[in-house]
């Protein structure tokens, strides 16, 4: 079983067993295939359950996109979040021409997809916007306070055992579990 077929097996069982109204997610994790976070996003925005993210390390790369699936999404204060551009990585060898157009054509919507994902949850201001940038274009690493002011993550745990803004769901049964990818 694969990653994303694991991870959705996972957030069932845990839908089945128990019926929460809330998800609860800890992520840490260095990205990977876009696609793949791509589909876990999809999986996570058609669940009918609250799911709130907590980003207990580093998100980066790709990962922020199943970090952003979050409809409330904590970072603790040394948290941190990493956006790259998109690239495609070959195995030495032939590589036929048509293999960089399709890769090209593959990556140019992989890059859309993720821009349209960051735009939906981010503020809509300058400093939030130029992260958007990054996907075509360099790297930028930032922390929770920069992530809370692009709107990334919308709100801020003061320590690893204290919410800073209680989330509004705090009397709803939760089930939490651990994914590190």
């Amino acid at each position: 079983m694969d990653k994303v077929s694991r991870f959705k097996q996972l957030c069932l069982n845990a839908i089945n067993e128990e019926k929460p109204d809330t998800l609860s997610i800890f992520l840490t994790s260095q990205g990977g295939s876009v696609k793949a976070c791509i589909a876990i996003y999809e999986f996570l925005s058609l669940l009918q359950e609250q799911i709130i993210m907590y980003n207990v390390g580093y998100v980066d790369s790709s990962a922020l996109i199943i970090y952003l699936a979050g409809d409330i999404r904590y970072a603790l204060p040394h948290s941190s979040f990493l956006i790259h551009e998109l690239s495609k990585h070959y195995i030495a060898g032939d590589i036929r021409f048509s293999h960089f157009v399709n890769d090209y054509r593959s990556l140019k919507s992989d890059i859309s997809v993720f821009e349209n994902i960051l735009r939906k949850h981010i503020k809509n201001n300058a400093n939030a916007l130029e992260v958007l940038n990054y996907l075509s274009c360099g790297e930028v690493s930032f922390g929770s306070s920069e992530a809370f002011e692009y709107g990334i993550t919308t709100a801020m745990l003061a320590n690893a055992g204290t919410v800073a803004e209680p989330p509004a769901t705090s009397s709803i049964p939760c089930k939490r579990f651990h994914y590190y990818t």
